[in-house]
This record gives C-alpha cells, sequence and structure tokens, in this order.
C-alpha cells in the first residue's frame, strides 16, 4: 500500500523471492489498477510501481529472470507493463 498512496516510491522484485512465493501471491498484494473505485491518487497501476532488481549471484540472474518472466506471464501483465518493470521505469527514475 505504500507505494500505493506514493507517487514517489517504488520497489523491486530483488532476488529469490519467487523460489518461495508463487506469482499469485504478488498478485494479491499488487492488485490495485490505473482506474476504478480503488486506484492510486496519481492514476498509477500496481505494477508500473515495480522494478526488476536483484541480489542473487551473477551466475543466477538468468534462472531469477527466469522466475520474473514466469511471474509475469502467469499474471497477464502487458508488454506495456513487463517493459517498465524491466527498463522504463528504473531509466525513468535515474533521468535517462
Amino acid at each position: 500500500m505504500a507505494c500505493r498512496w506514493n507517487p514517489n516510491l517504488f520497489f523491486d522484485l530483488s532476488g529469490s523471492l519467487l523460489k518461495y512465493r508463487r506469482p499469485a501471491f504478488l498478485g494479491e498484494l499488487l492488485w490495485w489498477q490505473s482506474d476504478g473505485p480503488y486506484a492510486a491518487p496519481d492514476g498509477s497501476h500496481a505494477w508500473s510501481k515495480i522494478i526488476f532488481g536483484s541480489d542473487v549471484a551473477s551466475h543466477a540472474i538468468t534462472d531469477v529472470a527466469n522466475d520474473y518472466n514466469n511471474l509475469m506471464e502467469v499474471l497477464a501483465l502487458d508488454a506495456i507493463l513487463r517493459q517498465q518493470i524491466w527498463h522504463d521505469t528504473a531509466a525513468r527514475i535515474l533521468g535517462k
């Protein structure tokens, strides 16, 4: 809820979380849409507040990235949200 109510707060999906949590768990936490009765005050979609990051060793990055690709597939995130998670939101935050 913190990132829902604070327009300048973002979170990362880091490391091996999906090794012990199912995609549905994150889908339940990040449930709000960009419009509707329970939308964020700034109109952001829950997943537009998420960026990919990792705290695993470099040799494990591909495995972890595959877990997050699976998450996005299971939750049926559209291509725009996926691009925001992988790159665009972090680039915007960093002014790139």
